[in-house]
């Protein structure tokens, strides 16, 4: 008996999890771009700015090169030679030394600092030689979130629930510490924990039980009907 029940509870929690995983899935697809849709769009506008960049190199040399200001370039960009060294640069570019250049046929980028970033677009010059399009890419303009913010968003709302159950008090502390919405919208972060803190809280006893194990459990709560009265 005690087998047939641990196969029944484990059959139930893997179809639970599969649920999750094809919903998130789900969910992830129709809210976000494909990843490879964005990456390709960014190398395809690399390889065009490189190849505007190596037009106007070959019209007018470096002078040319530097003053095409049709090109979307706003932290700079640089031309390198097949050993690494600077053919050219616009004005306020970088001074890049010591950048190992790379000569495969794909776009490749490289970190310079947390948030700041170059972009390596290969090239042919009309010698034949091999040379590369560095393109800066502007520092992030976005903050990172604080990282108690994330937790939030990520653990909600089972997190202050589940601090509720344990300290009710420190629940409504750190509900009330969260960074305030913009309005009365119950799809705020803050005021929708707000709303399932006091659900919980509001209820006592069974009935807080029941709360916690049909919403945030996600186990099955026997109904009234299921009762008899006589028990």
């Amino acid at each position: 008996m005690r087998g047939l029940f641990f196969k029944i509870f484990a059959i139930f929690w893997v179809a639970q999890s599969l649920i999750v995983i094809i919903s998130t899935t789900l969910i992830v697809r129709q809210h976000f771009p494909n990843p490879g849709v964005v990456a390709e769009s960014l190398d395809s506008n690399l390889r065009f700015t490189a190849q505007r960049a190596l037009r106007s190199y070959e019209t007018g040399g470096c002078a040319a090169f530097a003053a095409d200001t049709q090109r979307f370039e706003p932290s700079g960009a640089e031309l390198l030679d097949a050993q690494g060294s600077l053919l050219c640069s616009t004005p306020g570019a970088p001074v890049m030394t010591g950048l190992r250049p790379h000569f495969n046929e794909r776009v490749e980028s490289r970190q310079l600092s947390a948030n700041h970033y170059l972009w390596l677009v290969p090239l042919t010059l009309p010698s034949g030689a091999r040379a590369s399009y560095v393109w800066f890419q502007p520092p992030s303009m976005r903050r990172p979130p604080k990282l108690s913010s994330a937790l939030y968003h990520f653990m909600f709302p089972q997190l202050p629930v589940a601090i509720a159950a344990i300290d009710p008090k420190r629940a409504v502390e750190l509900v009330e510490a969260m960074p305030d919405d913009p309005d009365l919208n119950i799809r705020g972060e803050k005021n929708a924990a707000r709303l399932a803190v006091a659900n919980v809280l509001g209820r006592a006893g069974e009935a807080r039980f029941r709360k916690f194990q049909g919403s945030y459990l996600h186990l099955w709560v026997p109904d009234t009907e299921d009762h008899d009265p006589s028990d």
